[in-house]
């Protein structure tokens, strides 16, 4: 009952068990028969093989036994002494008993004739060894063998022919003999009248007797029968044999459909299914064997009994064996089924083994990759600050310590020969980090790494260093002596930025600094790479900056008349010519070095912001579009999209100037009034609506209003959203805390703050600096 109660409880055993069963049994009976179909297959087959060799013994004894007939019946039909019998057309009666003696003789010699007959077609008479010319019991035969005769030659040509003609007395009586005709005609007519004709009438027992004796040879209960070309069976039927009629109408059925002169079928004749096999004589004659099929394959089907006995017996054997093999093969899961109910209680409890252990698999498995998963990413932290450690202080590192560092972090660096510092920066970065997430920026950036990585890889061993505000930093190494190493590495990154744009729409911008040799050297080529970044101002977005090329430049600075000319149009408002001379002096800049190039720049913004000043055309409050102009220019990363600012600034200036002062104009001129006040004094603690309403002396309804219909906010949350912008910049610099933060860019109340920050970027300005913090 324990064990009972236990293998119950063992779901998975039961199934093993279950299916080891049903394999064996199907496999058991499935080979069964297969077995039992191809023994019966082999049995016919084997059983047509003998049947035919039956068949064609058979033959031949039918054709030795014609040879007989027909030799004997050609002596008596050429010897000279009967001739008269043949063709005398008058005959005395004397002179026929001793031809007839003669032919009694010879029919008295052998034990296979009847009796012999002669026709003389010249006296049209009989004569035969069993009735004397005289006696009266010859004319009822002679008129059924004349009929015989006339309608046999009617069919016959005209030279000497032998063939077995069954007579009977009667057309449904038993055959008496069968006649043996031998004939030569002796003129031209084709009619019965003009042939003579012997008749060697053998005796049916001796024909039917030598038949039997092949059949005895074969098979238990077969049967031969002869059958005319007509289907009538010329074998006496046994009382216990199958009916003639049914075996005759069963094979014609056949040949008829099949046409076949030798063939093998089985067939049912009555309620018993029987084997025919039959051969077709020269004659139209067809011999045919009848077995039973039930006899014929009584062994097979015993075989066939023993065999499922023995399958019965080696099945209950396999069940036991199965059993054996399951418990042993379930051995281990029990092991571990055991192990885990010990450790947790109750996991097995309405669960099949396997897929309790299945279950804590999973567990383990998302265990193990959790810790995983946080082992690998402190191992890429402590990478990476060892990454950011060597190319910002690489000189605090000696020989062997940088050597160390590169074998225990298993870097992707050389730690001897030359090293150079390649910068990928995102194109427009300011306006990526405002429409991309979060999550999605991290995505990126690992994404920019990987691929950097595997182009670099192909000439230099490298690794990529997040430095945060989109720039990657690349640490690459390579063998001092090697030639053309600026133009490969240099030439990498141009094939990096254009994988990367291509799959991910991105534009970047790369540096690289020239090779040097030592590890102490990577913090300047850092730096020197960073100052060659600066040059995008010049070269443009998604270009590769080489030292080469920046000291490559035509030096060159603008000329003082052109500056004279380009104010001058200020002052006329003329537009193209305004466009003209500002693109003549920012082609000029681009030969400057860098720190000139923006001092010139900010000089040419302060001009124009004079100009606009100073024109007699100015409207009310037109000016105030200049006053963020230096700093919008400072943002942009080129000398073309400054240029091409600055000089739509101008326009729009000149377009506001030139336009019908409307209530509209002097909305929009309000609204950007309130925006500049707004921006300029966004630290003061009591700016506030009512504040400006009160500084522009309007109504604080009309100005609430009017703001939110231009900027669909109201003037309150536009404070906020100026706050926080400050707020974000100054997060970044660890310098101020989150308070003097919050002060700093006029908050009064803590709580306010941290509610509007998060409402705003999700997260809250501690949260924030950390975030930031971690991702350079």
């Amino acid at each position: 009952m324990v064990f009972m109660k236990r293998f119950r409880s063992r779901k998975y055993l039961q199934r093993l068990l279950l299916s080891i069963v049903l394999l064996v049994v199907l496999t058991s009976m499935i080979s069964s028969a297969i077995l039992f179909y191809y023994s019966e297959q082999t049995g016919l087959d084997i059983q047509y093989e003998a049947n035919r060799k039956v068949l064609a013994q058979t033959k031949y004894n039918i054709d030795y036994m014609s040879e007989i007939v027909h030799n004997l019946g050609w002596s008596v039909y050429n010897d000279y002494e009967l001739a008269n019998l043949f063709y005398s057309d008058d005959i005395a009666i004397e002179d026929v008993y001793q031809p007839l003696r003669k032919l009694q003789n010879v029919v008295s010699s052998t034990d296979f004739l009847n009796s012999i007959m002669i026709y003389n077609s010249y006296n049209d008479s009989f004569y035969s060894t069993e009735y004397y010319p005289m006696d009266a019991r010859i004319k009822p035969l002679e008129a059924k063998i004349y009929s015989v005769v006339s309608d046999y030659f009617k069919e016959s040509a005209v030279q000497p022919n032998t063939e077995w003609i069954p007579f009977r007395s009667s057309e449904d009586g038993e055959i008496e003999f069968f006649a043996f005709f031998l004939f030569e005609a002796l003129s031209g007519n084709p009619t019965a009248r003009n042939k003579s004709t012997l008749m060697m009438n053998v005796r049916t027992d001796w024909f039917f007797e030598n038949l039997q004796v092949i059949n005895d040879l074969a098979a238990e209960e077969s049967e031969t029968f002869v059958m005319d070309e007509n289907g009538l069976i010329l074998n006496p039927p046994r009382t216990d044999g199958p009916d003639p009629a049914e075996v005759s109408a069963t094979l014609l059925e056949h040949v008829a459909a099949t046409g076949n002169e030798m063939d093998f079928l089985t067939a049912k004749v009555g309620a018993d299914e029987m084997i025919f096999t039959y051969l077709t004589l020269d004659n139209g004659w067809r011999i045919v064997s009848v077995q039973p099929y039930d006899v014929v394959f009584a062994s097979i089907r015993q075989l066939r009994l023993t065999y499922f006995s023995i399958a019965a017996g080696l099945l209950l054997l396999s069940i036991v064996v199965s059993f054996v093999v399951s418990q042993r093969l379930y051995r281990p899961i029990q092991q571990m089924v055991t192990k885990i109910v010990d450790a947790e209680p109750g996991t097995m409890k309405g669960k099949d083994e396997i897929n309790s252990i299945l279950s804590v698999y999973n567990r383990v498995t998302d265990e193990m990759r959790f810790i995983r998963k946080h082992y690998d990413a402190a191992k890429d932290i402590a990478k990476n600050y060892y990454l950011r450690t060597i190319v910002t202080n690489s000189p605090s590192f000696t020989e062997e310590q940088f050597r160390a560092t590169v074998e225990q972090n298993a870097l992707n660096v050389r730690p001897d020969g030359a090293k150079a510092v390649a910068l990928l920066a995102i194109d427009r970065y300011k306006a990526f980090d405002e429409r991309t997430a979060y999550a999605d920026r991290k995505l990126l950036s690992f994404a920019i790494s990987n691929i950097s990585e595997e182009i670099v890889s192909k000439r230099f061993p490298n690794e990529a260093i997040d430095v945060g505000e989109g720039r990657l930093a690349i640490l690459i190494s390579a063998d001092a002596g090697d030639p053309g190493l600026a133009e490969d590495a240099a030439a990498l990154l141009n094939e990096t930025l254009e994988v990367i744009g291509r799959f991910y729409g991105l534009s970047l911008t790369a540096a690289i600094s020239p090779f040097r040799e030592g590890h102490a050297e990577i913090t300047e080529l850092y730096q020197q790479v960073q100052e060659l970044m600066l040059y995008r101002l010049v070269f443009g977005q998604g270009s590769v900056i080489t030292p080469e090329r920046v000291a490559a430049r035509e030096e060159t600075a603008p000329a003082p008349e052109l500056e004279r000319r380009w104010v001058e149009a200020i002052h006329l408002s003329n537009v193209e010519q305004f466009q003209e001379y500002t693109r003549k002096s920012f082609e000029a800049f681009k030969g400057l070095p860098y720190e000139q190039i923006i001092h010139s720049v900010l000089h040419l913004v302060f001009l124009l912001q004079q100009a606009a000043k100073s024109s007699d055309k100015r409207k009310a409050g037109v000016s105030l579009t200049f006053s963020a102009l230096n700093q919008k220019v400072l943002e942009l990363e080129t000398l073309d999209e400054m240029s091409a600012y600055v000089q739509s600034t101008f326009a729009r200036f000149v377009e506001q100037q030139q336009r019908v002062e409307t209530e509209e104009d002097k909305s929009a001129m309000l609204v950007d009034t309130i925006k500049e006040m707004i921006e300029s004094d966004y630290k003061n603690l009591n700016l506030s609506l009512q504040s400006v309403a009160d500084t522009l002396g309007m109504s604080d309804k009309y100005v609430g209003r009017l703001f939110k219909k231009y900027e669909t906010v109201g003037v309150a949350e536009y404070i906020n959203d100026v706050r926080l912008r400050h707020a974000v910049k100054l997060l970044e610099d660890e310098r101020y805390t989150v308070k003097e933060i919050m002060e700093a860019v006029g908050f009064g109340n803590e709580s306010q703050f941290f509610r509007v920050f998060k409402k705003k970027y999700g997260v809250t300005p501690g949260e924030y600096r950390m975030r930031r913090t971690s991702a350079r």
